[in-house]
Parts: C-alpha cells; sequence; structure tokens
C-alpha cells in the first residue's frame, strides 16, 4: 500500500509543480488547497489554516459563482417540492 501510495504522492507533487510553471506559483497553491493534499507537498498549502491568504482568496473567488448557482438551483428544486 505504501508504494501505491508514493507514487500518488509522486505524481500530485508533479504536477502542482507543472501548475505553477504553467500559470503560478498561487494557482498550484489554490489546487493544493482543493485537494486537502498536505503529506509533504512542493507548497505548504494544503489546508485554509496553511495556505497563503492569496491562495485561500483565489479558490474562494473560484467557487463564488459556482455557490450562488447551487443556492438559487435548491431553492428552485425546494419550491417545485413543496407544491
Amino acid at each position: 500500500m505504501q508504494f501505491v501510495q508514493n507514487i500518488v504522492t509522486t505524481r500530485i507533487d508533479f504536477w502542482l509543480k507543472i501548475a505553477a510553471l504553467l500559470t503560478s506559483e498561487t494557482y498550484a497553491q489554490a489546487i493544493q488547497l482543493y485537494l486537502e493534499y498536505d503529506p509533504q507537498p512542493p507548497f505548504d498549502a494544503g489546508s485554509p489554516e496553511k495556505a497563503p491568504p492569496v491562495a485561500v482568496q483565489f479558490l474562494n473567488d473560484m467557487f463564488a459563482g459556482m455557490v450562488q448557482t447551487a443556492t438559487v438551483t435548491a431553492r428552485r428544486a425546494k419550491a417545485r417540492l413543496s407544491k
């Protein structure tokens, strides 16, 4: 099992580094935070407490529209079910 875990961890680390190179370190940190990936990653951003505020804000901004859409959809479904 440790072998499989090492393979997965290595691949996540690799793709976080690629994301940082292709976009920015902040973007890679936001990905890591979204995954809640925190074994010994290339960035120390696997939880909101450890992630830089800019990465936390980036993730919040990225999902802001999704939360609003989900809330509207849930209210609409609730109204239909109440009829």
